[in-house]
This record gives C-alpha cells, sequence and structure tokens, in this order.
C-alpha cells in the first residue's frame, strides 16, 4: 500500500542543520532519536506518534528508547523493511525500554490506541496508522 498520500500521513518535516540534533519533539524526545539511520539532513514525524510515545514513558516511569524511527525509502530498502513502510513516512517507530519486557510495552500500546502493533523478541513496532493491525515478528 502506498501512505505517501495517505489523510493520516501529516507527519511534520524536520532538517537537522535547521533544529539541530538536540531539537526537543516533546518533553522527552529529541529530533536525533528519530533520523533515518542513513544520515539524510531530513525528519519526518507524526505528533500523534510522539504523543503516544510520551504516554508510554509516562506510564513506565523509563526512557523510551527509539530503535529505529524515520527512515528513508533507501535506508528502508537497505535494511529489508517492507515496500512503503511506515517509516518511511514518519508515522511509525520501533522502540524498547529496557528491563521491560515487549509485550508489555505492546500491551499499553494497544491501551492506547496504536494503530499497528508488531511484536518482536527485542522490541515492537508502534504506528499511527489505521486500527486493529497486530502481528510479531
Amino acid at each position: 500500500m502506498d501512505y505517501s498520500n495517505h489523510p493520516e500521513n501529516s507527519a511534520k518535516s524536520y532538517y537537522l542543520p535547521r533544529h539541530g540534533l538536540d531539537f526537543s519533539l516533546s518533553d522527552h524526545f529529541k529530533l536525533i532519536e528519530f533520523a533515518s539511520k542513513d544520515g539524510t539532513d531530513q525528519v519526518l514525524v507524526h505528533p500523534a506518534l510522539i504523543e503516544g510515545l510520551e504516554k508510554i514513558r509516562t506510564h513506565f516511569g523509563l526512557a523510551v528508547f527509539v530503535v529505529s524511527g524515520y527512515r528513508t525509502a533507501r535506508h528502508n530498502r537497505d535494511i529489508g523493511g517492507g515496500e512503503n513502510s511506515l517509516h518511511e513516512f514518519g508515522l511509525a517507530a520501533d522502540i524498547m525500554i529496557k528491563g521491560v519486557p515487549p509485550h508489555k510495552i505492546a500491551e499499553k500500546a494497544e491501551s492506547l490506541g496504536f494503530g499497528g502493533i508488531g511484536r518482536y523478541r527485542t522490541f515492537i513496532h508502534v504506528d499511527v496508522c489505521g486500527s486493529n493491525r497486530r502481528w510479531k515478528g
């Protein structure tokens, strides 16, 4: 599915040289945490994603580590991500919390209404597109 024209795709666009690595997206999340690992300057992040991650952080009272946030199409392809991944549109993040099992984070994400929740061995995927998409990786 192509999400580039999806109505929920209203991610904000940031540029690392303009905003800076330490630009705060919220009380606990910085822009650099969501930057594509291929070094591109643009970063897309949907406000609802940040809002949901803040709620997860507040619930557990522990830092939420963003394993992967925004990805350019090239980087997503290079790491074997799905075609038109929601990461490419700033709508998804893979996260972990040290000392908290992924299934516990997924349960909280479920209660918060994240659209997609993927459960993996060491992290979970959360996204803010659609509803009730669940899978195990």
